[in-house]
């Protein structure tokens, strides 16, 4: 089972020339899940470190996704926030969906004195644990992430 999660992020900005490129989508890798009747887990941070419970086994590496800030002011504080909740990630092949818990990242991002920074979004996905399988494909789900400063 390949799991790669795209993120499309809206940003809102003060600034008609501030922008935010996608150096990379956030992606857990390519995961197994031997067991579905407990929830199982896995944990990317934003270092690319990742912890795993239950029957949840990594098979390839996945990375955190890096956005590009670029046109901001020097110096200044930019506050990233989302609405992420238990958000469903559904495979275009059916099935039962994962659930992306929570996006995971410095709440606060300082600009350098070139007004750029990047930031490094990991999260938590996990199983439903209800004892339905998993179809093998690629499981994704857009989400929104806000900057403001």
């Amino acid at each position: 089972m390949k799991l790669i999660l795209f993120i499309l992020a809206a940003f809102l900005t003060f600034s008609s020339y501030a922008q935010v490129t996608p150096l990379e989508q956030l992606n857990f890798g390519k995961i197994v899940i031997s067991d579905n009747q407990s929830v199982s887990s896995i944990t990317l941070l934003p270092s690319n470190t990742n912890t795993l419970t239950n029957k949840i086994y990594l098979l390839e590496k996945g990375h955190a996704a890096e956005l590009l800030l670029e046109g901001y002011p020097a110096r200044i504080q930019v506050n990233v926030s989302d609405f992420v909740s238990d958000q469903p990630l559904n495979n275009i092949f059916g099935g039962a969906s994962l659930i992306l818990n929570q996006l995971i990242y410095n709440a606060t991002i300082t600009t350098d004195t070139t007004g750029t920074a990047l930031l490094r979004v990991g999260g938590q996905l996990s199983t439903s644990g209800d004892g339905n399988t998993y179809k093998d494909g690629i499981f994704d789900t857009t989400i929104e992430v806000t900057l403001n400063y």
